[in-house]
């Protein structure tokens, strides 16, 4: 596997966590204890965002931008840290949510 880390919630959704992503999750999530896969799962999609990816997701709980390019999760930016587009685009998800 080398730069992946799969959890048995990455293998049922065939969602890859790059290395890369874990150590970001643990740096910059809320929920460290979490499962960045289950994370992913529970986020929602955000648009307008300016970041570059497949998809990019807003978590909640984590308070957390994930990002994906193909099967894999490749980075994770705490909100509060976040450009401003990124902000914009979660306020959004927020104010539709909430």
């Amino acid at each position: 596997m080398g730069d992946e880390y799969m959890s048995g919630i990455s293998r049922s959704q065939n969602i890859i966590v790059s290395k890369h992503a874990l150590k970001r999750w643990f740096q910059r999530s809320a929920t460290p204890e979490m499962d960045p896969a289950l994370a992913w799962a529970e986020a929602t999609e955000i648009r307008g965002h300016g970041l570059e990816g497949d998809e990019v997701r807003y978590h909640t709980l984590s308070e957390t931008v994930i990002i994906r390019k193909g099967d894999t999760l490749v980075t994770v930016i705490a909100v509060e840290n976040a450009m401003p587009t990124v902000r914009t685009a979660v306020t959004h998800v927020d104010r539709q949510t909430g």
